[in-house]
Formats: structure tokens, C-alpha cells, sequence
């Protein structure tokens, strides 16, 4: 778009990409909103080649697996729904999604074929080998320490850390040495922007305001 600045906003995974591009390129990002995750899932080094390998073995399946990379064909929008609340279920526990909220996923989330013989989730599948994503800590902290830009962190009081407390908490000491930092707990869980927008959408309507060169 040939923006020279701009403003970035993820949700969990999303949250943790835009993390690592906020380091990466600081003269490029005016603010930076996370919902739900304070960081990306670290890797020890002692693990990388087992995890690396298991990647590129998980990817070569769903090759072999798919000709699409939407994955599974559906027999109907009801059908596709159920295994979405069933995959909700499965990784976020009970309750994580509501119905509602599942709709309003369906709406972009889903797609009927063009033969209209079925449907498919709108997602590419290789997103879901999430192996490659494992970041060595050390490489972390150093991104967290050049966050240069507005920052404000949206974390669930029912959603799990993902990792034990000491790594949360060496990552939020480096966010808190950037003066622009936010950090707020609200309650709900790891869809909290999904099922609570009333709760979430003010505390960001807030940073913007005080924020007013933010390009969100």
C-alpha cells in the first residue's frame, strides 16, 4: 500500500507475529495491539531438531493428504460449524467460543465450493504446523527489548500463558521498559474479543484515543 507507518493488530498467534515485525522493523510501526498472548512459544535449543523435523514431517503429510490446503470438504455449513466448536473445544477447553461468535467466524471462515458440492474452511491447513514457529528465548528478549512504538497488551484472566511464569515474566519485564507500554488483564477467556467485545473494545478505543497518530 506503500504506507510509511502503520498500526498493527493480532489475536494469540497473530499477536505474537506482529510482535516479532514490531521488532524487527520499529520505524515502521506506529502502535502495536496484542490480545491474549504476551509472547511467542520459545524453543530450547535442545529441542530444535526434533521439533524442526517433526514440522517438515507434518507438512509433507498434509501435502500428501490434500490437493487443497482448505482441507477436508464438508457436506454442509452445519457440518463445518460443529467441527469448528469441536477444534474450540478441544484446544481452549468449554465455553471458549460462543455460538455467536462461531457464526461471525462462519461468515469469512467458510467458504461453498465452487461445484457447490460441499464446504471448506476459508484457513490454509499449513497453518496449523505450528513447529517452525519455536523462537529461542534469548532471540526474544532482544526482540522485546526493541519495541520502540505504543504498545498495548490485552491479556485474558481464564486463558492459559502457554508457558511457565518465569518466561512471561522475563519477556513483560522488557515490554516495561518501554515508556509507551500497556498492560491490561480483562476477563474472559482466550476469545475474549470474540465473546466480550464490550469489554475489549473500549480499553482499545481508549489507547487509540490517547494514542491519536495511530493508524488503526
Amino acid at each position: 500500500f506503500g504506507w510509511d507507518k502503520f498500526s498493527l493488530i493480532g489475536h494469540s498467534m497473530g499477536s505474537g507475529m506482529c510482535m516479532i515485525y514490531s521488532a524487527l522493523y520499529p520505524e515502521k510501526v506506529d502502535s502495536l495491539i496484542m490480545i491474549d498472548l504476551v509472547k511467542p512459544v520459545s524453543r530450547p535449543a535442545d529441542l530444535f531438531l526434533h521439533r524442526t523435523r517433526e514440522s517438515i514431517d507434518q507438512m509433507l503429510s498434509l501435502e500428501a493428504k490434500f490437493t487443497s490446503m482448505h482441507g477436508k470438504v464438508y457436506s454442509s455449513e452445519e457440518e463445518a460449524y460443529k467441527r469448528l466448536m469441536e477444534g474450540a473445544l478441544q484446544v481452549n477447553g468449554e465455553n471458549s467460543v460462543t455460538e455467536q461468535s462461531a457464526r461471525i467466524i462462519m461468515q469469512r471462515g467458510v467458504k461453498q465450493l465452487e461445484d457447490g458440492e460441499g464446504f471448506v474452511f476459508t484457513r490454509d491447513l499449513r497453518h496449523r504446523v505450528g513447529s517452525l514457529y519455536g523462537i529461542h528465548l534469548d532471540y526474544q528478549i532482544e526482540a522485546a527489548s526493541n519495541l520502540k512504538c505504543r504498545h498495548l497488551l490485552i491479556k485474558a484472566s481464564d486463558s492459559s500463558h502457554y508457558e511457565s511464569d518465569d518466561l512471561i515474566e522475563t519477556i513483560l519485564d522488557q515490554y516495561k521498559k518501554n515508556p509507551k507500554f500497556i498492560y491490561r488483564v480483562l476477563e474472559g477467556n482466550h476469545h475474549l474479543h470474540l465473546n466480550t467485545p464490550e469489554v475489549v473494545i473500549p480499553v482499545i478505543q481508549e489507547f487509540i484515543t490517547e494514542t491519536p497518530s495511530a493508524n488503526l
